[in-house]
């Protein structure tokens, strides 16, 4: 690799991660402008391998390590944490017991 391209990839890496970081200062909130900034985040990274300055497994290396800074655990028990979490919007259907001409 020669010093031109270690650079390009350097400032590759350091841009990436500044909008990974954007990504996940937004948290679990699903936005308009965090789908925006995830949009431009993949274009970004389809980019780079497109150009040859980064490869696939420097992409998920650099995804995990933003994402274990930003959330304390990788992305892959993350996903299992969820999946196995009840959801906290579950329907409280306790106001049903009550016979309907009974209810306010």
């Amino acid at each position: 690799m020669s010093f031109e391209s270690a650079y390009q990839k350097k400032k590759y890496v350091i841009k990436a991660r500044e909008k990974l970081q954007e990504i996940y200062s937004f948290g679990e909130r699903k936005t308009a402008d965090r789908a925006k900034l995830h949009d431009q985040l993949e274009g970004y990274f389809k980019a780079g391998l497109l150009l040859d300055i980064v490869s696939e497994d420097d992409v998920r290396t650099i995804v995990e390590e933003e994402h274990h800074l930003a959330f304390g655990t990788s992305l892959k028990e993350r996903r299992i944490k969820e999946k196995l979490t009840p959801q906290a919007t579950a329907t409280n259907w306790k106001k049903f017991d009550i016979p309907t001409i009974h209810r306010r």
